[in-house]
């Protein structure tokens, strides 16, 4: 899926919400926006205000539908 800039912004709005456990957030929503937002928070954070991107900011999440040359999500859930 793309998203544009102003579905990008809900879409964080909502991850933020089920990752903090807002008053309506279903319990097992938690883990999966916070694994969400950590894949997408170092692509957001390329991103500089007043200024267009080099290129086209992209980030796969489903590392099973990623390319051979791809980078796989960081894999939230190996012990360090």
């Amino acid at each position: 899926m793309t998203l544009t800039g102003p579905w990008l912004v809900e879409y964080l709005r909502k991850l933020d919400y089920e990752a903090h456990d807002g008053p309506m957030a279903n319990a097992d929503d938690g883990p999966v926006a916070r694994r969400m937002c950590t894949a997408l928070a170092p692509v957001m954070d390329r991103i500089k205000a007043d200024q267009a991107p080099p290129d086209v900011p992209r980030r796969v999440v489903d590392d099973a539908a990623v390319s051979a040359g791809s980078t796989p999500s960081p894999d939230l859930t190996a012990k360090s």
